[in-house]
C-alpha cells in the first residue's frame, strides 16, 4: 500500500505544478488576467484534490494517512499562497481532514452494501467477510450505528 500512496502523493505534486504553470501562464499573459483566489480554489480543487480523494478508503496506516494530510497541506498552501494553520484554512474553504474523508467514504460504502440491497451479491460478501469489528477500528462506532428509516413518513 506505501507504493500506491507514494504514487498518489506524485501524481498529486504533478496536478500541483499543473495549477501553478496554469496561474503562472494566465498571470503574464497579455490578452488574460491574474486568477482570483476562488478560481485558483477551484483549479487546485478539480486538479490536484481527486488524487488524494480517490483511493482513500484504501488506506490503513496511520503513517500514511499522515504522509497523505501533510502533502495536501503543503500543496494547498503552495498552490493559493496562504500560510498558516492548515486545517482551518481547509475547513475554510470546505475541505474536511482525509481521516474524516475516511471515515464518511467507509460509512457510506458500508450502507451501499448491507442496508440498501441486502439480497446482492456484494452485500452477501461483505455481510459474510467483513465485520463490524473491521470498520470500527478506523471510525468511530457512532458513525457506523446509524439507523436508516426506510419507512416513508405520513
Amino acid at each position: 500500500m506505501h507504493l500506491a500512496i507514494a504514487k498518489a502523493i506524485r501524481r498529486a505534486s504533478q496536478g500541483q505544478a499543473l495549477a501553478l504553470a496554469v496561474s503562472y501562464s494566465l498571470r503574464y499573459d497579455e490578452n488574460s488576467s491574474q486568477l482570483t483566489p476562488t478560481q485558483s480554489l477551484g483549479l487546485w480543487k478539480s486538479i490536484v484534490l481527486p488524487y488524494f480523494l480517490q483511493n482513500l478508503w484504501y488506506v490503513q496506516s496511520e503513517t500514511d494517512m499522515k504522509k497523505m494530510q501533510t502533502s495536501l497541506n503543503l500543496s494547498f498552501a503552495k498552490v493559493l499562497h496562504v500560510y498558516g494553520d492548515h486545517t482551518g484554512l481547509l475547513a475554510d474553504t470546505g475541505i474536511p481532514p482525509l481521516q474524516l474523508k475516511k471515515c464518511v467514504h467507509l460509512a457510506q460504502l458500508h450502507f451501499r452494501l448491507t442496508l440498501t440491497r441486502p439480497d446482492t451479491l456484494p452485500a452477501f460478501l461483505v455481510k459474510k467477510k467483513l465485520t463490524r469489528h473491521c470498520l470500527s477500528r478506523t471510525c468511530t462506532p457512532q458513525l457506523l450505528s446509524i439507523k436508516y428509516d426506510t419507512q416513508p413518513t405520513r
